[in-house]
């Protein structure tokens, strides 16, 4: 099986999610963060908001919707 770690940077933006569907468990949730999008007509900075959907598995599954939101985000 391939996989690869990623690293992102954001808020929690509501609590992870814990779901048992057959013999499967795995735990939703959604990171939010402001990005850059370049400049107005008056030269401030404009941000957009950006919201990332997770999936985990195993573990992590299991360890995620017990830990505080503050040690998450």
């Amino acid at each position: 099986m391939n996989s690869f770690k990623l690293t992102a940077v954001g808020n929690l933006a509501r609590n992870p999610e814990l779901v048992a569907k057959s013999d499967t468990l795995y735990t939703r949730f959604c990171l939010v963060g402001n990005d850059y999008a370049g400049r107005d007509e008056e030269g401030a900075a404009r941000e957009v908001v950006t919201s990332l959907w997770f999936v985990a598995f195993g573990l992590w599954a299991r360890l995620l919707p017990r830990m505080p939101s503050k040690v998450i985000s």
